[in-house]
């Protein structure tokens, strides 16, 4: 479906993460409706794939809109040296103070990913 791309057309390739990106656009357009089924797929490389489907709730509709497009057009084109410092961990702060949503607060000695939600 068309509408499930909407957003990863502004973003790009996120990899596994585009599938909820999908669902993410699907809500942002008001195209899911309680008691629908939606399928999921994502295909990775070394011939792995993640197939799965969810029933869309009852309570599916009230959640609250996260503005994404508006969020999107907020975006700031970064230089390659920020890219590069980002990439490697050379960076402390980011470039933009996450606001409502999950943000990574550090990777420890084994390598594990900490996230937090910032308001």
């Amino acid at each position: 479906m068309k509408d499930t791309a909407a957003i990863s057309r502004q973003v790009g390739n996120i990899y596994t993460g585009s599938i909820y990106l999908g669902l993410a656009s699907l809500m942002e357009l008001g195209r899911i409706d309680p008691g629908e089924r939606l399928c999921f797929g994502a295909y990775g490389s070394g011939c792995s794939a993640l197939v799965f489907s969810g029933m869309v709730q009852p309570g599916a509709p009230a959640v609250p809109s996260m503005n994404i497009w508006e969020r999107l057009e907020k975006r700031r084109q970064i230089s390659l040296d920020e890219y590069e410092r980002l990439h490697q961990g050379e960076m402390k702060e980011s470039i933009l103070a996450p606001y409502q949503e999950f943000a990574l607060l550090k990777i420890d000695e084994q390598g594990y990913r900490h996230y937090e939600y910032a308001n």
